[in-house]
């Protein structure tokens, strides 16, 4: 399992299923969940599934590259009202329309899977719903701890709550990643309330 460290802008609220992570946004030291090096590094195969709830739009969701072009992925909503954008082990940014509006504040579930280099490698999930495919260059282990809430770099924060975070050593499926939509509170975070969430390895 792997500890990770909630800033003091960080507080535990109601979530989507019991506790979520709240992000107010503050400032770099504050608004942010970091995780010791390696957290997250489980392979160019891999799967992310979080549960977002936005008040204010754009912001890093997940992410453990040291900048836009380093190895690693990411996933944000960055100053757009309905877009999810991601990126893999370099500098190639995708996106597509995920919520009707994310400043509406309502719970909504993204999932992105990588399937090592190649065409198309990359789908992102919407809701339950498979919502577009993308090419972007194959993950690769983080240049920076992984970090909830803001870019590790610092900047582009998030305001908002994330639920139920998870990331897979494989790529799912259409069916699995409604499964998941339809299931409820996850299998492999736990988090606690106090100062630290607590990711399990799959």
């Amino acid at each position: 399992d792997y500890n990770g460290s909630l800033g003091s802008g960080v507080t535990w609220v109601p979530g989507k299923f019991g506790q979520a992570i709240e992000f107010d946004g503050s400032d770099n030291p504050s608004s942010n969940v970091t995780f010791p090096a390696g957290t997250g590094d489980v392979g160019d195969k891999i799967s992310l599934s979080v549960w977002v709830k936005e008040t204010t739009t754009g912001g890093y969701l997940i992410s453990n590259k040291s900048a836009n072009a380093n190895a690693g992925y990411m996933l944000y909503t960055a100053g757009s009202d309905t877009k999810v954008n991601w990126r893999g082990g370099g500098n190639t940014a995708r996106n597509i329309d995920a919520s009707p509006s994310w400043a509406s504040g309502n719970w909504h579930h993204i999932v992105l899977t990588v399937n090592a280099g190649g065409t198309n490698n990359s789908k992102l999930y919407a809701d339950g719903t498979y919502r577009t495919q993308k090419t972007i260059e194959a993950v690769t282990n983080g240049s920076a701890n992984l970090t909830l809430g803001r870019n590790p770099a610092g900047g582009n924060r998030f305001i908002g709550a994330l639920d139920d975070l998870r990331i897979y050593d494989k790529v799912l499926s259409a069916t699995d990643v409604s499964a998941i939509y339809n299931a409820g509170s996850g299998d492999f975070i736990t988090t606690i309330a106090g100062n630290s969430a607590i990711v399990k390895k799959a």
